[in-house]
């Protein structure tokens, strides 16, 4: 199941970039752009949405990985799936709503979610490598 999840993270970061592109092209803009110009409010929560999934994506995708190899408790992989459903939640509320001009309750649970849950999968790792 952690692999699977570690694929979703993945997967996740390839669709919110073909989302950008697909917003990059709708927008005619192959390059730079102002962000504060409401005509590309859309593209940039794209963009936005993209670097943080990049951010993060990758860094879940790993632990998640490594916690299938130490064949980790079941409660951790309740952590990892919890910190799964926060990512999709996130990228979600920055790509499709105007969370990034006021904090949604999806917004604030996603980022809330993606720390607690990688400090406890971080926090997992480096006990599994001490003892």
């Amino acid at each position: 199941m952690f692999i699977a999840l570690a694929g979703v993270q993945l997967g996740l970061l390839c669709l919110l970039g073909l989302n950008t592109s697909l917003s990059r092209g709708r927008h005619k803009v192959p390059g730079h752009f102002d962000p504060t110009d409401d005509k590309f409010k859309s593209l940039y929560a794209a963009q936005r949405a993209n670097g943080n999934q990049a951010e993060w994506g990758p860094a879940f995708a790993v632990m998640f990985i490594a916690c299938h190899v130490l064949k980790a408790p079941t409660w951790i992989l309740i952590v990892a799936l919890w910190a799964t459903v926060g990512r999709l939640a996130l990228s979600y509320s920055l790509a499709f709503t105007d969370s990034l001009t006021k904090p949604t309750l999806m917004r604030r649970f996603g980022g809330v979610t993606t720390y607690l849950s990688g400090f406890i999968l971080t926090a997992f790792l480096v006990c599994s490598g001490l003892l």
